[in-house]
């Protein structure tokens, strides 16, 4: 669900401010049940088991059975605009993302068995020439 506020203002609405909040419910995901090491076969009786390296394995748990959390985030962006005539104009803007510094999550980790999460807060600038 998205829901976005904007109002312009001043002399030919060269002021521009918004606020854009976004929410979703977390998405599905299929959990791990257990890691394995499972030791390659050369196909020969030399095969050195004992100094092989396993390679890692994995058996799932039910199919989307979990949740990933909420996801929820709220941008701010103020934005001025100078018109030099009709075709030209300079646009400086400023706008924060993820303005709550809210820990979204962006996936899991199996391996390292750590959560990863989207953007922090993050605070951006851009300006703009139009002819």
């Amino acid at each position: 669900m998205n829901l976005l506020v904007s109002y312009a203002f001043g002399k030919f609405d060269a002021r521009k401010a918004s606020v854009r909040w976004n929410y979703g419910s977390g998405f599905p995901f299929t959990p791990t049940a257990v890691f394995y090491g499972s030791v390659p076969f050369n196909g020969d009786i030399n095969t050195n088991y004992a100094n092989s390296n396993a390679n890692l394995s994995t058996i799932f748990g039910n199919l989307n059975s979990n949740r990933l959390p909420d996801y929820a985030r709220v941008d701010l962006s103020v934005t001025k605009t100078w018109r030099f005539d009709e075709h030209r104009s300079l646009e400086l803007d400023l706008s924060v993302t993820n303005t709550l510094d809210r820990q979204n999550i962006f996936y899991f980790d199996r391996i390292r068995y750590e959560r990863v999460n989207q953007l922090p807060l993050l605070p951006s600038a851009r300006i703009s020439y139009r002819f």
